[in-house]
């Protein structure tokens, strides 16, 4: 139980520094993204401090989404 949880911790982690490095990058291409993702983001980080991973895991899958929807348009 406690390797699942440690997976899920460095998922979140993982997911949280890939979208707010997106979030930055491509803040000039994309300002839908910015706009949209980075408060989740904020979220995210949030949550993780109350040991809230799979709601973390959650919002940073919805921020993945919401940036190729925006990247395909």
């Amino acid at each position: 139980m406690k390797n699942r949880t440690e997976i899920i911790k460095w998922i979140a982690r993982i997911l949280i520094s890939h979208n707010f490095i997106f979030a930055i990058i491509i803040r000039s291409k994309v300002n839908e993204y910015y706009f949209e993702g980075f408060p989740l983001i904020l979220l995210a980080i949030w949550l993780t401090w109350y040991n809230k991973y799979l709601l973390s895991i959650l919002l940073m899958l919805l921020c993945l989404i919401t940036f190729y929807m925006n990247w395909i348009n």
